[in-house]
């Protein structure tokens, strides 16, 4: 399945919906990480959503890429900013992307796009 590029917006929305425990409705693209929205306190012992929204961005990232975001030449600001990276990752390898967003690939997660 060839995803669009609404496809991977609308998956980079799901995700940060699920990260950080909000309905997708209460995501604009124009948020940054400072937003209230996305202050989420979990206990000591859960992961904290900007560690798992930082591991999705490596775990997609080629080296080039990887060694941009390690040097601060690449920053991801905005929730478009987070949906553009991954569209380019998408574009680079469909495959890395699709493993490491959700495995396994569900297409459930687009049915209420459609």
């Amino acid at each position: 399945m060839k995803l669009t590029r609404d496809d991977i917006y609308t998956i980079c929305i799901k995700r940060l919906a699920q990260i950080f425990g909000l309905d997708v409705s209460q995501i604009d693209l124009d948020m940054n990480w400072d937003c209230k929205l996305f202050n989420v306190k979990r206990s000591f012992w859960e992961v904290n959503p900007y560690e798992e929204l930082n591991d999705d961005i490596e775990d997609i990232a080629d080296e080039l890429t990887f060694d941009k975001i390690k040097n601060n030449q690449l920053k991801i600001r905005t929730v478009r900013d987070f949906c553009e990276y991954m569209a380019g990752r998408y574009e680079d390898n469909p495959g890395l992307f699709v493993e490491n967003m959700f495995p396994p690939f569900d297409k459930a997660w687009l049915e209420d796009r459609k």
